[in-house]
């Protein structure tokens, strides 16, 4: 009875017994949105493509920075994150280091 009680006290006061049962019931469960973008990181990494020069590659490296305000235009690296709004680009090896020259 006791448990019962405390199961119930859980159940906010505006549900009534015949929507009481459906609140703990998997019906409803929350749906989450799915954040699948074309700019999400995962998308970005499966290409496998860099975002500078276009080369297909395995094996990419992530360059980022902290915060976007940072950001100065000094190179073209910077200019294409401020352009896009993002903190990161997936680069090949090659314009990673230039990014880091």
């Amino acid at each position: 009875m006791e448990a019962m009680r405390k199961a119930f006290l859980k159940i906010p006061h505006w549900v009534n017994s015949i929507t009481a049962r459906k609140y703990n019931s998997s019906e409803m469960a929350t749906n989450y949105k799915r954040y699948d973008k074309p700019n999400s990181l995962a998308r970005r990494l499966k290409s496998k493509k860099c975002e500078v020069c276009g080369t297909i590659t395995d094996e990419l490296h992530m360059h980022h920075v902290k915060r976007l305000k940072d950001l100065t235009g000094r190179n073209e690296f910077e200019l294409m994150m401020m352009a896009k709004r993002r903190k990161s680009l997936a680069l090949c090896p090659e314009c990673f280091d230039k990014a880091h020259e």
